[in-house]
C-alpha cells in the first residue's frame, strides 16, 4: 500500500511526458504548412538553370503572370522554341514562386523574374544584356558588316506620349545621321505602310552569308502556339534573307513587324543602336504606350541605318482586309495563312475582332485540339467573359 503513491507519481510524469510530445507533433504540424507557403510564395528570382549552349541561337522570352504561375501554354510555346533557340532566357515582370521554376528547367538557361513595369521591351532589354553579358551573342565589329552606325537614340521627354494609332514618335527618336551615312528610311512620322523590304543599301545578311553566328529570337506570352513546330518559320527567315523577321506587320501608325516574335540577326543586335533602343526603354502607364513608343518605331528606325525586313505572312497579302491591324482577323490568318500563332487577345476587349469568336474556338478545337485545350485551361483561369462564345 505504501507503494502506491509512487506508481501515481511515475503514471502522472509520463502522462505529462506523452502531452508534451503530442503538443510537439501539433505545434509542429501547424507550422509546416506555414513554412511550405512561405517557400511556395512568389518572390524575386535571378537564377541559371542550366547551361548555354555555345554559338547557338538565342531567345528571350518575356512573360507576365498576376499570380506567378506559369500556364500550360507558355510551357508548350517554351518547348517549341527550344528546339531552335536552345539557349532562352526568361524574363518575366513579377516574382514567381519557387514551385513554378520547376516547370521551366527543362526549357530555360536562364530565369529573371521580379518587377519592373517595362511590359515586354524591359524584358527584353534585360534578356539580351544578360546574353551579351555571358558572350552568347558574339560581339564584331560593326564595320565588318558595312553598316552606318551613326543615327543614335536619345530619349524623348516624358511628355512625348502618343497613341500607337496617332502615327507616333516616342520615347525612343531617332536622331539623324549625317549627310555621309546612308539615307534614312521613312519617317516615323508617316502614317503611310512602307515596304516590308527596305530599298537602302543592303548589309549582308548572316542568312544569306550563311554565318554560323546566333541568332536573336524576341518572343513572349502574348500569343497561343498553333503551329506543331516553329521550324518552318526560322526556315522562312532565312529563305527570306531579312535582317529583321517577323510573323505579322502592322500598318497602325506606320508600317511595323508586330514585336511578338521577331528574329534578329547579328549584324543588327551587334550595333550600338540596337543595344540603345533597348536601353532606352522605360516603364510606361499601359502596353498601347509600350507600342508606340517601342514597337511601332522599331522596324522604320532599322530600316532608315540600311536594314531589311519581312514577315512570315507579308502584310501585302492581307490588304484586302480592311483593318490595319491584321490580327483582328484571327480565323483568316489561321485558316487562309496559316499563322503558326493566336493573339490571345482575340479573347479579350483589347482586340477588335471581326470574325465570331465561336467559330476561331471551333477551328481550334477541330485543328489543333491540343492548343484549345490550354487555350480554355488560361481563360478559366483568368475568368475570361469570353469563355461562353466556345459554343
Amino acid at each position: 500500500m505504501r507503494r502506491r503513491p509512487v506508481y501515481i507519481a511515475v503514471l502522472a510524469i509520463a502522462a505529462i511526458a506523452l502531452m508534451l510530445a503530442v503538443l510537439t507533433l501539433y505545434a509542429g504540424s501547424r507550422k509546416a504548412p506555414a513554412a511550405r507557403c512561405a517557400a511556395s510564395a512568389p518572390a524575386d528570382v535571378e537564377q541559371t538553370l542550366s547551361p548555354l549552349a555555345a554559338g547557338k541561337n538565342c531567345a528571350v522570352f518575356a512573360a507576365y503572370s498576376a499570380d506567378g504561375t506559369v500556364s500550360d501554354y507558355v510551357i508548350d510555346y517554351l518547348r517549341a522554341l527550344k528546339e531552335i533557340a536552345p539557349n532562352i532566357v526568361y524574363v518575366t515582370d513579377n516574382p514567381i514562386p519557387e514551385s513554378e521554376i520547376a516547370k521551366l528547367r527543362p526549357y530555360v538557361n536562364h530565369l529573371i523574374a521580379r518587377r519592373h513595369g517595362e511590359y515586354d521591351w524591359g524584358s527584353y532589354k534585360r534578356g539580351f544584356a544578360w546574353l551579351k553579358r555571358q558572350n552568347a551573342l558574339p560581339s564584331r565589329p560593326a564595320a565588318a558588316s558595312g553598316i552606318p552606325s551613326r543615327a543614335a537614340i536619345v530619349p524623348a521627354p516624358a511628355s512625348d506620349i502618343t497613341a500607337a494609332a496617332s502615327g507616333i514618335p516616342p520615347r525612343a527618336a531617332i536622331v539623324p545621321a549625317p549627310a555621309s551615312d546612308t539615307a534614312a528610311a521613312a519617317s516615323l512620322s508617316s502614317s503611310a505602310p512602307v515596304p516590308h523590304t527596305a530599298s537602302a543599301p543592303q548589309p549582308p545578311s548572316s542568312v544569306q552569308a550563311g554565318s554560323t553566328a546566333p541568332l536573336l529570337i524576341l518572343a513572349n506570352d502574348s500569343s497561343l502556339l498553333v503551329a506543331p513546330s516553329l521550324r518552318p518559320v526560322l526556315q522562312a527567315s532565312q529563305t527570306a534573307g531579312a535582317d529583321i523577321f517577323g510573323i505579322t506587320a502592322n500598318a497602325d501608325g506606320i508600317y511595323h513587324l508586330q514585336s511578338y516574335f521577331l528574329i534578329i540577326a547579328p549584324q543588327v543586335y551587334n550595333t550600338s543602336e540596337f543595344a540603345a533602343y533597348l536601353n532606352a526603354v522605360r516603364p510606361e502607364k499601359d502596353g498601347l504606350t509600350v507600342a508606340a513608343r517601342y514597337e511601332v518605331p522599331f522596324t522604320a528606325y532599322f530600316a532608315g541605318l540600311g536594314f531589311t525586313s519581312a514577315a512570315y505572312i507579308p502584310y501585302e497579302k492581307l490588304s484586302w482586309l480592311p483593318l490595319n491591324d491584321k490580327n483582328c482577323y484571327p480565323l483568316t490568318l489561321l485558316g487562309k495563312y496559316h499563322a503558326p500563332f493566336l493573339k490571345m487577345r482575340t479573347f479579350t476587349s483589347r482586340l477588335n475582332v471581326q470574325e465570331p469568336r465561336r467559330l476561331v474556338f471551333a477551328w481550334l478545337k477541330k485543328h489543333v485540339p491540343g492548343a484549345y485545350a490550354r487555350l480554355l485551361q488560361h481563360l478559366q483561369k483568368i475568368n475570361s467573359p469570353y469563355l461562353k462564345e466556345d459554343r
